[in-house]
């Protein structure tokens, strides 16, 4: 295993799922085995020693899994994520272009095998499914998409702008999505700097109803 001291006092994984008896022991063990490791309800509860986060998929539905890696992105990018207790390897396949995503443990991973995966991933490296990197491989090697298509919106970016049309507050949008005020300003702030808008009125006006709609049919609350 790689040096697994040179890190113990600086980096923690944040676990976010439920503090059930299994999760609870699966952090003492990789506390002990390889650095703190503490259960975490939000991503906002994230501090500034954390540079993993595990997701249990026992915890979360698959389809707010990228919404999810949005989020982090926007409030801690430089905080990395691996799933924990997948069922199948499409969902890595999905997720690979992430930036953020390093690491994919199905249910049936062992605790040993979990505990070399983490270390690698903190050390720099990947713990993925060969198919998943073989599929984003041949992804890569595609015709490039267009301008407009390769500065698109997130998906949760997509949602907040549908909401932003009819008028709502940051406060409002915050209460509909069950995110925090912040991370709403700071997709705000995302939208303006990708569509080039420094308020509401001008981030609305400024994509016409042919770009704008198709974003809007994929990010519908």
């Amino acid at each position: 295993m790689k040096n697994k001291t040179a890190f113990r006092e600086r980096v923690e994984i944040g676990l976010l799922g439920v503090a059930d008896l299994q999760t609870t022991l699966l952090c003492e063990r990789i506390s002990k085995s390889l650095t703190l490791c503490n259960i975490i309800n939000t991503i906002e509860e994230l501090t500034t020693s954390h540079r993993l986060l595990l997701l249990d998929c026992r915890s979360v539905l698959v389809e707010d899994i990228p919404l999810l890696f949005a989020d982090l992105q926007s409030l801690r990018p430089e905080v990395v994520t691996a799933l924990l207790n997948a069922q199948g390897d499409s969902l890595a396949s999905e997720l690979i272009s992430w930036p953020m995503f390093k690491g994919y443990f199905s249910i049936r991973t062992p605790v040993r095998q979990l505990i070399q995966g983490l270390n690698e991933i903190l050390t720099g490296g990947y713990w993925l499914p060969r198919q998943s990197i073989n599929h984003y491989l041949d992804q890569f090697r595609q015709p490039q998409s267009s301008a407009f298509e390769q500065t698109s919106l997130t998906p949760r970016e997509k949602q907040i702008l549908h909401l932003m049309a009819p008028g709502l507050s940051n406060s409002q949008i915050a209460n509909r999505l069950k995110i925090s005020e912040h991370t709403v300003k700071s997709h705000i702030y995302h939208i303006y700097r990708k569509i080039g808008a420094n308020n509401r009125l001008e981030a609305l006006n400024r994509i016409s109803t042919q770009q704008i709609q198709p974003l809007l049919e994929a990010g519908v609350v």
